[in-house]
């Protein structure tokens, strides 16, 4: 009974520090959101998803090798504190609510020297003094964008210093932005982007450490559960804030920081003792890189790691645009995407935990990467209801292979879990990649079409997993 009831004293503040984790996962729907108040292109837009996953692949392996020093406790503090830091930037700068302001300046098409920068072109719709705003009907995309000035915004037009009053509509205009408050954002991304690794490297492997012996990819299931509650409010809350207070997206922030808050305060007084096999030396960069090239296993579950959370950020940001885009679900488009995608994931991964008790890891890795594949598949189709029961069925699918992965690894290794832990959240690093490389096929072809982008990616996964299954030998890696 004492045991049962330590153990969930430490196991529940580390849960928490999940739902923290899935904070980063909030590029997915600031991706649409940036692109409409900024009129950035696709390409642009994705290099925000970006930004939040570059420092997986810089710290990663660093951080597994300094816990593996000093332990990870020091590392899992740091980890928060700077992604709380990350979350206040914004809010200093106003972002904490109220739609936020961006400093413009409109000018008629053929009076902008030097191209259009971070913007819009187009019609004006619509002029509001009173708001300071204007909203225009863009070029191309023939969708209208509303654009709210900062109070010391300056519009030009014919070269000239002027006034809003003088932008009349019907105008062609080029909006150009300061772009501060899009480079506040970027660095509160890039922020979170940093904690995040840190947390990853230290939590995965944590949860090991606080569960019961043969539990470990169940608890590490439930776990990624909880980090997708996290996902999920950067879904719910914008359209929630919108319809219950008026207020927009940067409402995130607060709410983020206050949670963070609280699991920094139930962390804290935890002591997490880490056995050390007295048969292995500490970890170096050398070993985990040796490990990385040496060992085919080791190399080739990495490389799953990279191109699963590449697919599953591409989900993550092109869902809510297709939904937008492709099928024209405007007022709601949020909690769609959150309900076509992030949904199943969560489900996906309680139910996950429940399979765990009477699958095999490895069996069940099998199972879930071609139930992807086949929802991936249905998006091809174009026709709205095939497509949305595809993202369902992807979203079901994708909801446990990170932990299966992670586990599967870590379980035919205990002895390296930290230099593996460095190396499988280093390829994270994959939705830094991914992204771009689909926002790219999305402007040369189609939105739908660049979904081929994370199909490629779930296709060697299930290479990944069958070969794992077949090669399996008892006490020794797969592959």
């Amino acid at each position: 009974m004492n045991n049962s009831k330590e153990n969930s004293a430490r196991t529940l503040p580390v849960f928490l520090v999940f739902l923290a984790m899935g904070f980063g996962d909030v590029v997915g729907p600031m991706v649409g959101l940036a692109k409409d108040a900024f009129g950035i292109s696709h390409f642009k837009a994705q290099l925000l998803a970006s930004a939040g996953l570059i420092m997986f692949g810089v710290l990663s392996v660093p951080m597994g090798v300094l816990q593996d020093r000093k332990g990870k406790k020091p590392l899992l503090v740091a980890g928060l504190l700077i992604a709380l830091v990350g979350l206040l930037i914004p809010m200093f700068a106003g972002m904490y609510g109220p739609k936020p302001q961006i400093a413009a300046v409109a000018v008629r098409v053929g009076d902008l020297a030097g191209g259009e920068g971070i913007g819009g072109r187009g019609t004006v719709d619509s002029v509001n003094e009173a708001e300071r705003s204007i909203t225009i009907l863009t070029e191309g995309e023939g969708v209208k964008k509303h654009i709210v000035l900062a109070p010391d915004a300056a519009v030009s037009i014919n070269g000239q210093s002027s006034t809003l009053s003088n932008v009349k509509v019907n105008d062609r205009v080029v909006v150009t932005f300061a772009a501060t408050k899009f480079f506040v954002l970027l660095g509160s991304i890039f922020l979170l982007g940093t904690g995040a690794p840190i947390l990853q490297v230290v939590g995965n492997p944590l949860i090991r450490l606080v569960s019961a012996p043969g539990i470990y990819s169940r608890n590490l299931t439930f776990a990624q559960a909880i980090k997708a509650i996290g996902s999920s409010l950067g879904f719910l809350l914008p359209p929630a804030a919108v319809w219950a207070f008026g207020l927009d997206w940067p409402l995130l922030f607060p709410i983020y920081s206050a949670i963070l808050v609280l699991t920094l305060a139930l962390n804290l007084p935890l002591s997490f003792p880490e056995p050390r096999d007295t048969g292995f030396k500490p970890a170096t960069f050398g070993s985990c890189f040796s490990l990385l090239l040496r060992d085919r296993f080791v190399l080739m579950m990495v490389l799953g790691i990279f191109v699963y959370v590449g697919a599953e950020i591409c989900f993550n940001a092109g869902v809510p645009l297709l939904v937008k885009e492709k099928f024209e679900i405007q007022s709601f488009g949020l909690l769609v995407s959150w309900s076509l995608f992030f949904l199943p994931i969560l489900v996906g991964r309680f139910a996950g935990a429940a399979v765990l008790k009477k699958m095999a890891a490895r069996n069940f890795l099998v199972l879930t990467t071609i139930l992807s594949c086949c929802g991936i598949l249905l998006i091809f189709t174009g026709i709205k209801v095939l497509a949305f029961t595809g993202i369902v069925i992807a979203g079901l699918g994708f909801a446990n292979i990170f932990p299966l992965i992670f586990s599967i690894t870590i379980d035919a290794m205990p002895q390296r879990s930290n230099e593996v832990s460095g190396l499988m959240v280093s390829a994270i690093v994959g939705g830094a990649v991914l992204p771009p490389i689909m926002g790219l096929v999305a402007d040369k072809s189609s939105l739908q079409w660049s979904f081929v982008v994370p199909l490629v990616a779930v296709a060697y996964i299930v290479f990944l997993a069958v070969s794992n299954l077949r090669n399996q030998k008892v006490g020794a890696p797969a592959i």
